[in-house]
């Protein structure tokens, strides 16, 4: 790590605390106590923490208003709080923008999420300056997190995207995405097909908003979106043969899964089928 990243644990459970702070500080990070919400409020504000690890049973100020009253705080609205938590209740934790980590913990999983914060944090920083230009890999910094990061700051520029030989862009005006390519593909469609990678390397580079946007979507839209899209893909492979498949039409012979009766149009029904897939 370039600087030391600060994280700070509000939680009750001393034996909990001392376990993870020990493995956090064995990587390299500079780990701050809190035993309730109130101490925790403090050392937020006064220290910054990149990342916060808020418990359920903190006592004197709870979770919930905790992030309310750093949200409200410009100068610690933008610190992430990931709730820890014994219980799984999935109505309430979804009020929680960066999600939970359940007791008892997976030092793996817990590793995982902070570091990845981490690098959001990072690259938020990174892109405050009107000038600033940002480069990095999707493995670390995935696509949705980057156009957030790009989006609250309100950017204007060029996107570039490259995954082995393919290659895609994104343009963006004033924090909303104006238009994307991925390979001839242009548009809404290009930039559903850009969200689902995940492997990659991008850069971006501030720049005149274009003249005519071919996207009219906010970003939180966009990427709900390319998230639904995404989940139904996944769906449907799930269902279909590998996309490597050879499919052979039998001319006279209607397929046994096709609702049509006539072999024509079964056929074309098939190849319609096909050509989506691949």
């Amino acid at each position: 790590m370039a600087t030391s990243r600060k994280i700070l644990i509000a939680d009750p459970e001393l034996d909990v605390v001392r376990s993870l702070s020990k493995a956090l500080r064995q990587r390299g990070y500079q780990v701050s106590y809190a035993p309730d919400g109130s101490k925790a409020l403090e050392m937020a504000v006064l220290r910054h923490p990149d990342v916060v690890l808020f418990d359920d049973d903190c006592t004197l100020i709870d979770a919930k208003s905790f992030v309310n009253i750093l949200t409200s705080n410009p100068r610690t609205a933008d610190i992430p709080v990931v709730l820890t938590t014994h219980e799984a209740d999935l109505d309430r934790i979804r009020a929680f923008r960066e999600g939970f980590l359940k007791k008892p913990f997976n030092l793996d999983e817990v590793l995982s999420r902070i570091d990845h914060l981490c690098r959001r944090v990072e690259a938020a920083r990174e892109l405050k300056g009107d000038a600033r230009e940002i480069e990095g890999g999707l493995a670390q910094l995935p696509l949705a997190d980057l156009m957030q990061i790009l989006s609250m700051n309100r950017r204007t520029g060029r996107l570039t995207l490259a995954h082995g030989p393919e290659r895609g862009e994104v343009v963006l005006s004033n924090g909303r995405p104006a238009n994307a390519r991925s390979g001839e593909v242009e548009g809404e469609k290009a930039l559903f097909r850009l969200l689902a990678w995940k492997e990659g390397t991008f850069a971006f580079s501030p720049g005149p908003a274009p003249a005519r946007a071919r996207i009219d979507r906010s970003m939180e839209d966009a990427l709900l979106e390319g998230a639904r899209l995404s989940d139904e893909r996944v769906r449907l492979l799930a269902s279909l043969p590998p996309l490597r498949t050879r499919v052979a039409l039998a001319p006279g012979r209607p397929c046994r899964s096709s609702r049509w009766r006539s072999p024509a149009r079964c056929s074309s029904s098939c190849a319609r089928r096909a050509a989506s897939a691949s």
